[in-house]
């Protein structure tokens, strides 16, 4: 079973996402959560999932330094970004920080199991 780390400053997106995903449907299972990068990247680090979910913007340390983090140190993770943003910058960051896949919030469960079967 692959393990999903999820990071979401926004309280009730990170208890969506963690609570009421069939995560276990998809070959998933979470290991962690976080409300900010600096956050997430102290578990990660102790944690090292197969997966990172993670919101582009946020307080303290944003998704995208994080991803840059996680590249340097964790290459083999794989990255899949999270925005309420349809931004092009936005997406371009997240291609350019090795990522797997982009979602807009709110998810769509669809695209979820298409970027997870990835």
């Amino acid at each position: 079973m692959l393990t999903i780390f999820l990071v979401d400053d926004e309280t009730i997106e990170l208890d969506l996402m963690e609570n009421h995903i069939d995560w276990a449907s998809m070959g998933i299972q979470v290991v962690g959560t976080a409300r900010n990068g600096r956050k997430a990247w102290e578990q990660i680090q102790r944690l090292q999932p197969d997966i990172v979910l993670t919101d582009v913007r946020m307080p303290v340390m944003d998704g995208l330094r994080l991803a840059a983090l996680i590249q340097e140190k964790l290459g083999w993770i794989q990255l899949v970004f999270l925005s309420g943003h349809d931004e092009f910058t936005y997406v371009k960051s997240a291609i350019e920080s090795g990522a797997v896949g982009y979602l807009l919030k709110p998810i769509d469960r669809k695209e979820l199991f298409a970027v997870m079967d990835r």
